[in-house]
């Protein structure tokens, strides 16, 4: 029953999942679509009216379009960032690279103008930290061989831009003079570490092969900003890169289902063990020839009783059973014959009892039984009934079975487990030296207003 709770609950699991990446499937087409159709009717109007309003519109309406998705990958990410199965490091990289890249994007649209001191300075410092971020993002998914090329790539840029934000301090306009520097490191280090991501994705690295798609997407479009607006090799207006950064869902969302098949692997895994031990514990307290409790199960459910009813006297009783002249049953009809007179025994006896009392065999051809609830005069009452039933009993033709039983009653405040057992066990003797199948109790020793209150 509890498998079956939680493959429902893992169903219902998986159409939310479903659900969500649709959500943002679509939201990942439509937007792009969205930014794409409004820049170019913004462009021919722009064109139609002597372009007043391309400067406007130009880069504005990409970088509005990729702050919902952004927002939506970042909160995406820190709802499933507190999971113990998340690979928390690289959430937390790949937040910071997604917070940085709309940082960028912004001031990329605010920064047009020449009189924007602090929104070109943010801009270009984002610029030379975009790459860096983008590498720490990578360092945490390539394959071990290939981390120490990613981190020397990352040190490269971070050495670039401390030289460059100094130079800067010091008046030298060096985030604008190291620009060359810069794009000349991303056309020389960023195909290299293309390749070995593209050799990881070979090799079965799925991280890998799921961030191919935007590694591609953003190295082809910061190349071709520098080509054009850099080095003027390409004729162009504005940034490429805002339009490609719609491919990075593709990785996100890859990283949020492998997680969750990863929960959803482990809660399986944990079921099973559950079950797993459950069943172990069960067999451990079973006894195999007869179906009924061993021992060990005897010693927890007295201690049980115990804890519930330790001061109170008559809350529950013991019957210690044991089959007569078993002996002579083993050496007359053989082991065999012997077996199935215990397991016919203990059938018979479980059938007759409640399901809140506990029946254990006790060792070789004697059994407990655990009466809860029951003082001693509804605890022998019930012995006799359990041994006339055995009497008229057919447990071994033509031969007929009978039982002595003792019978003895928890005597609350300064009793314990073992006194119990040791009066049941004389009383139990008694019955036999008494003649064999009876019931005999131990001696009342408690009022009986408290037995009649039980």
């Amino acid at each position: 029953m509890r498998t079956m709770r939680k493959r429902g609950n893992n169903g219902i699991a998986k159409w939310q999942e479903s659900g969500v990446f649709l959500a943002a499937g679509l939201l990942m087409v439509l937007l792009p679509v969205f930014a794409a159709g409004l820049e170019g009717c913004c462009y021919w109007q722009s064109a139609a009216a002597d372009g007043p309003m391309r400067p406007l519109f130009f880069q504005d309406i990409a970088c509005m379009a990729n702050l919902p998705l952004a927002l939506f990958m970042i909160l995406l990410l820190m709802m499933y960032y507190t999971s113990p199965m998340a690979p928390r490091r690289l959430y937390r990289q790949l937040i910071a690279f997604l917070v940085l890249f709309q940082v960028w994007m912004l001031c990329a649209s605010l920064a047009r103008g020449a009189s924007d001191a602090a929104g070109i300075f943010l801009f270009r410092a984002a610029t030379y930290l975009l790459p860096a971020m983008a590498n720490m993002v990578i360092y945490q998914i390539i394959d071990r061989p290939y981390r120490r090329l990613v981190w020397l790539t990352v040190l490269a840029y971070l050495g670039l831009f401390l030289l460059a934000a100094a130079a800067e301090l010091a008046g030298f306009r060096g985030l604008e003079r190291g620009l060359p520097a810069f794009y000349l490191l991303v056309f020389a280090l960023e195909p290299v570490v293309g390749y070995r991501v593209l050799c990881a994705a070979f090799q079965g690295n799925r991280y890998c092969r799921a961030v191919l798609l935007p590694l591609a997407g953003i190295l082809g479009a910061g190349m071709l900003d520098g080509a054009a607006l850099q080095f003027h090799w390409l004729r162009a207006d504005g940034y490429a890169l805002p339009y490609v950064s719609f491919t990075l869902p593709v990785f996100v969302l890859f990283l949020v289902r492998q997680q969750i098949r990863r929960e959803r692997s482990l809660t399986l895994r944990t079921a099973g063990l559950e079950d797993a031990v459950a069943e172990a514990v069960a067999r451990s307290e079973l006894d195999a020839l007869t179906g009924c409790y061993n021992r060990n199960r005897l010693d927890a459910a007295l201690d049980q009783e115990i804890r519930l009813h330790g001061q109170a006297a008559g809350c529950f009783s013991v019957v210690m059973m044991d089959i007569d002249w078993f002996k002579q049953v083993n050496d007359q009809y053989g082991h065999d014959a012997g077996d199935r007179v215990l397991a016919s025994f203990s059938e018979r006896i479980r059938s007759r009892i409640k399901r809140t009392d506990v029946f254990v065999r006790w060792g070789g051809e004697e059994f407990v039984l655990i009466c809860r609830g029951c003082g001693r005069e509804e605890a022998g009452r019930m012995a006799e009934r359990l041994r006339r039933e055995v009497e008229r009993a057919d447990l071994l033709f033509p031969r007929r079975i009978t039982c002595s039983m003792g019978v003895a009653v928890w005597h609350g405040d300064g009793d314990t487990a073992e006194k119990l057992m040791k009066r049941v066990d004389e009383a139990l003797y008694e019955a036999k030296r008494s003649g064999r199948n009876r019931v005999c109790c131990e001696p009342q020793t408690i009022p009986d207003e408290t037995l009649q209150l039980v």
